[in-house]
């Protein structure tokens, strides 16, 4: 069993231009052999991240906190508390706080997805 506090996580920045911020909770570095991977992901009013998609994972968004817009293959779709989208493999997406406050939600990606580049950012002032 392994248990992971929001107390524990270093919240870290995205490369510039970019400004959202991600703590991970967990991936296989953390937990050896994890079928999952989880980080808490932090929009600030205005951020864009980047089209993208993933070979092999899901990805489900679940809100924590504010409202925000996952494009996905061409449908927009508006999330705020408590709500969640499945994002299939293969399915070109990308994330925007179009709100006035952060919007922040957990990423959630199985199987697992190495969450490397997020731990490789710097850690936020």
């Amino acid at each position: 069993m392994f248990l992971f506090t929001r107390e524990e996580r270093v919240e870290r920045k995205a490369p510039e231009p970019g400004k959202r911020l991600a703590a991970v909770y967990f991936d296989a570095a953390d937990v050896p052999g994890a079928h999952m991977s989880m980080a808490e992901v932090r929009f600030p009013p205005g951020e864009l991240g980047p089209l993208h998609e993933h070979e092999h994972e899901v990805e489900l968004y679940y809100c924590l906190e504010g409202e925000g817009t996952v494009i996905c293959a061409g449908t927009a779709f508006r999330l705020s508390k408590g709500a969640a989208l499945y994002v299939p493999p293969k399915t070109p997406h990308e994330t925007r706080n179009d709100g006035p406050g952060d919007f922040v939600f957990l990423a959630i990606f199985a199987p697992c997805m190495p969450l490397s580049a997020m731990r490789s950012w710097k850690r936020s002032e």
